[in-house]
């Protein structure tokens, strides 16, 4: 059971959507179906991001089996059920989804266990025969059975679905409205809420509860919103909202509450299955509040006792049929026994990594730009560099500076070019990465995947392959130029090093976007910032250096690569052809390790960010 206790919320964050919550009241037995029904704005989904633990609470109490839980949200409590493709990986199969998720929040299955209670979620979900095909081959009802599936992993108290049957024909909203239904009687104490704007499959759920600009209007059978709204249809029912302010539909609610609750035994849904079909109430009407006349400009006939229905509801009696009976019945040792260990940090950081990388196999868009960039970037440096070897050859033991200036200058630019390679592919790689997959995360989220692990993951996908990228590029100019002044160690070292901090920067950047296409342009953004502001070639006044430098994650590799090369005869001139001031390589390596630093604490806040 489930009790809203005077929950309030009201948004004023410029990066929230906007909405409110007005001292919310309501009660959600187990077992049962709830559709949340309103017109946009009306508060429905700002109501279940604040059960998710999306948003808190401004004032109130929430309570669950009569604890409050307002504060301490477990995954087994309050599971998001989501509506959107997106939020799964379209390469993996039915069985491959349902076994990552339950991976990542149990760690007692074994090899022999998993397929079992594979078996048993895709039959719940009705998801059999189509438990071979990839997300991407299924429909959409298929896809929302999925989505659903990977929320019951952690056997929620309450399941949260917002439009989850938007955009479905009506065979498939009886179908998924009956496997919800199914879900909610396997649990005794397990509430669904469906939030919905549409009012035409309400008669299909156990309740409906009406909001309005943040407050609640009625709670009832859909049956009774006819009665009590004094309309014909449920069609009929947002146009009669529109007669009167929503303060005085709140207010009528709030005198009238109690007296539906006790007629249709809300609180104790048993009674009602149990009332003869004969037995009938007489419930009262907005209309008949001695506060709340109609309207001065709302004609008289609309309300007229002619034109309404009967004042008088028959209370309709409800048998379980036996299937769902049996679901009904009093919970089973599963359910009161201690719940399995979830899997600790590593071993999540173990699965995502795994699945990432099964993930980047099966992508061929993906994988062929990654393959085309590391075998691309070094013959592009090979080009640029081709021409200017003669020079480099003849400064080698030669004092003259017809010799030693052009080379010191080819050096210099080399240098600079294999470090925005470095910093282009590296971007190229992050910037999109956590933005891509955040619908991902955050349903996995709401299962008990930890933000730590998932950006460790990323780290052990993105970070193998910078490296790969930087050492490659920097051992491929090595051997074709018959080798480049200066020590390699240093020259390799700084670039991989490079390649890190850029990397995690640019996944910070990623983990605060809530589009990849976003997290690209900035990444792009910052990578060519790097070009104008390194002062690699042209270099900055000295007191701009000072504020710059350290921002700048090209200087560091740039300079301390060629700092490297002090006490060779090419460093003089390169320190007179270039006024930036050069890092000693240890320096530029600390600065790049604390650029990587950042960029991972940042990244690391914005997945522990509830919402974008």
């Amino acid at each position: 059971m489930l009790e809203l206790i005077q929950l309030s919320r009201q948004s004023n964050s410029a990066s929230e959507e906007p909405g409110m919550l007005q001292r919310v009241s309501l009660f959600f037995p187990g077992g049962q179906v709830t559709a949340l029904a309103g017109a946009a704005g009306s508060g429905k989904s700002l109501l279940l991001k604040l059960l998710a633990g999306d948003v808190a609470a401004d004032h109130g109490t929430l309570t669950l089996d009569g604890q409050d839980v307002g504060r301490c949200l477990k995954p087994h409590q309050f599971a998001w059920v989501e509506s959107q493709r997106g939020a799964l990986y379209a390469e993996l199969t039915v069985e491959e989804t349902l076994a990552s998720s339950l991976q990542l929040h149990r760690a007692d299955l074994s090899g022999t266990d998993l397929p079992t209670h594979i078996e048993s979620l895709i039959e719940t979900i009705g998801l059999t025969t189509a438990a071979k095909k990839s997300v991407k081959e299924l429909t959409l009802a298929q896809a929302r059975r999925l989505l659903l599936g990977t929320a019951l992993v952690c056997d929620p108290s309450v399941l949260l679905l917002d439009e989850w049957l938007q955009g479905l024909d009506a065979k498939s909203e009886r179908e998924l409205l009956a496997t919800l239904k199914a879900v909610a009687r396997a649990r005794r104490d397990r509430v669904v809420l469906l939030a919905s704007r549409s009012l035409a499959h309400t008669t299909a759920c156990d309740s409906v509860a009406l909001l309005q600009e943040g407050g609640v209007i009625f709670h009832g059978p859909a049956r009774a919103l006819p009665h009590y709204f004094s309309i014909q249809s449920l069609e009929e029912t947002y146009a009669r909202l529109a007669m009167r302010p929503a303060s005085r539909w709140i207010g009528s609610w709030s005198r009238h509450r109690d007296a539906y609750y006790e007629a249709f035994q809300l609180r104790n849904p048993a009674a009602e299955a149990n009332r003869d079909t004969d037995s009938r109430v007489r419930l009262p009407r907005p209309e008949e509040d001695e506060t709340s006349e109609a309207p001065e400009d709302t004609p008289a006939e609309e309300t007229s006792p002619e034109d309404v229905p009967s004042v008088t509801l028959p209370m309709k009696k409800s048998h379980p049929a036996p299937a769902e009976a049996a679901l009904s019945a009093p919970a089973s040792s599963k359910e009161t026994s201690s719940r399995p260990a979830a899997p600790s940090i590593w071993q999540q950081t173990l699965h995502l990594t795994r699945r990432r990388w099964t993930l980047l196999r099966r992508r061929r868009k993906e994988w062929l730009p990654t393959l085309a960039t590391l075998l691309g970037l070094p013959l592009i440096a090979q080009l640029l560099l081709r021409s200017n070897l003669p020079v480099l050859r003849a400064s080698e033991g030669s004092a003259d500076p017809a010799h030693i200036w052009p080379a010191a200058f080819t050096v210099l630019a080399i240098t600079f070019i294999q470090v925005l390679m470095v910093i282009f592919a590296s971007g190229r790689l992050a910037a999109p990465e956590i933005a891509q997959d955040r619908p991902v995360f955050e349903r996995e989220r709401h299962t008990g995947l930890r933000p730590l692990a998932w950006l460790l993951a990323k780290l052990f996908f993105i970070f193998p392959l910078a490296l790969a990228q930087a050492l490659w590029l920097g051992l491929f100019l090595q051997i074709f130029s018959g080798g480049l002044p200066g020590a390699l160690g240093w020259r390799l070292l700084l670039l991989a090093a490079t390649a890190l901090g850029f990397s995690s920067l640019c996944l910070g950047i990623s983990a605060h976007c809530p589009r990849p296409g976003r997290a690209r342009g900035i990444g792009f953004a910052l990578a060519f910032a790097q070009v104008l502001l390194a002062g690699a070639l042209l270099g900055l006044p000295p007191f701009m250096a000072r504020l710059i430098n350290p921002l700048i994650t090209a200087h560091y590799g740039w300079s301390g690569i060629m700092d490297s090369l002090s006490g060779h005869p090419l460093f003089e001139p390169m320190t007179q052809l270039t006024p930036t001031w050069f890092a000693t390589p240890r320096w530029a390596l600390m600065m790049l390790m604390l650029h990587t630093l950042v960029g991972l604490v940042f990244a690391l806040r914005g997945l522990r960010r509830r919402s974008l």
